[in-house]
């Protein structure tokens, strides 16, 4: 994280294995901060709002072209 120039206070940690406390610690242990738990559900909800998105016919989802045809 100190390579790429980024702050210890935003790293986080979503779903399931993110409320595992052996990860918890192994992140703590690797970067030097404690992470911030989001929640299981929570990568699960940002997969949804990105599909609802998607379908809805944006072209763009954080910056990232969305190129999707059936």
């Amino acid at each position: 994280m100190r390579d790429y120039g980024i702050d210890k206070s935003s790293l986080f940690l979503a779903g399931s294995i993110g409320e595992v406390e052996y990860v918890q610690e192994l992140v703590w242990k690797h970067s030097g901060c404690k992470p911030k738990i989001l929640g299981k559900w929570s990568a699960a909800l940002g997969c949804a709002m990105i599909a609802k998105d998607i379908a809805s016919g944006k072209d763009e989802i954080l910056g990232i072209p969305v190129r999707y045809s059936l």
